[in-house]
């Protein structure tokens, strides 16, 4: 069904042409939007050529072999993916027979977490909900939730005031560490103001990776803040960590990625009596996206998951 001129005023937007510029926009293509939605490829085609009418603009910039959104189907999609999320999850959870979970959950996750400690967290939550579509963007970047047309989110580090909603899942210490081949040639340091020596790996993905934060000596004191110059940045955390453990220099890092080369002996923490600032395992969603049950079931998931502690503290 296309649009139609209203009595008094613009044309009328059905959803089926929304749902389908959504498909296109989440698969790449009308061809695999047809197929998510089972329709054919000409009434997709129609349906976008529809809304672009509505709307009196154009979404994508089409050739032979691709659909290249615009600007204004960027932002369209930011604002109409959560719409339609909502009303999917609005009549899964009111129908009678709605005993399970359906529909789909998009998730943003950081991508070293994940592989290191999640994988089997996020599988165990797919096999207890068969009908649920799970998906996945592995990602180590701080992500838009509302751009990215995400349901919840996963983040590690210290959250900034924002309208998200939040639960902090466990603590995440961090280790200021080298290699003892690098500890051995240029000597362990025995004070903060000594890292400035010190050849030292930073991360990409945050504007202060030359800035290393520490707590006080003194549980009352302030923190303390350190210059470094960083050799070697990545913005990837197993990258630093093999960077660490060839001896390329110091290294602060989640205890998740460095556990167990600290106990095999790869990496050696220095400095143990001055602990870098921890940061905090969220779980973090918009605020309309907790009303949904397959998000507040994922939640209830990650909070089992991570009662007892985190599975990667060093005894």
């Amino acid at each position: 069904m296309g649009p139609k001129q209203g009595d008094n005023g613009p044309m009328q937007i059905h959803l089926d042409l929304i749902v389908a510029f959504l498909a296109v926009m989440e698969t790449g293509g009308v061809n695999a939007a047809a197929r998510r939605l089972g329709l054919s490829r000409s009434v997709v085609s129609k349906r976008i050529m529809d809304l672009e009418a509505a709307l009196g603009v154009g979404l994508f910039v089409r050739s032979t072999v691709q659909m290249t959104p615009t600007e204004a189907a960027q932002e369209y999609y930011a604002r109409t993916a959560f719409l339609v999320q909502e009303l999917e999850d609005a009549a899964n959870d009111v129908r009678p027979d709605a005993s399970g979970l359906s529909g789909t959950l998009r998730l943003a996750a950081p991508l070293s977490l994940s592989i290191s400690h999640l994988r089997d967290v996020y599988v165990a939550f797919a096999g207890q909900h068969p009908d649920l579509h799970l998906a996945i963007d592995l990602d180590d970047r701080v992500v838009d939730l509302a751009g990215g047309g995400y349901d919840v989110a996963i983040r590690v580090g210290r959250l900034p005031d924002s309208s998200l909603k939040a639960r902090r899942l466990a603590d995440s210490r961090r280790v200021l560490c080298g290699a003892p081949s690098y500890l051995e040639q240029h000597g362990e340091p025995q004070a903060l103001e000594e890292l400035i020596q010190h050849r030292t790996i930073g991360y990409a993905n945050t504007p202060t990776s030359q800035m290393w934060r520490f707590a006080s000596a003194n549980p009352d004191g302030p923190e303390q803040t350190v210059r470094v110059l960083p050799g070697f940045v990545s913005n990837n955390g197993e990258t630093m960590r093999a960077a660490a453990i060839a001896g390329m220099g110091l290294v602060v890092l989640p205890e998740f990625l460095v556990n167990d080369a600290l106990r095999d002996g790869q990496l050696r923490a220095v400095l143990a009596d001055t602990q870098p600032l921890a940061d905090g395992v969220y779980v973090v969603y918009p605020p309309g996206r907790g009303k949904s049950r397959k998000v507040r079931a994922f939640i209830d998931h990650l909070v089992e998951a991570f009662t007892g502690g985190p599975p990667w503290a060093i005894d």
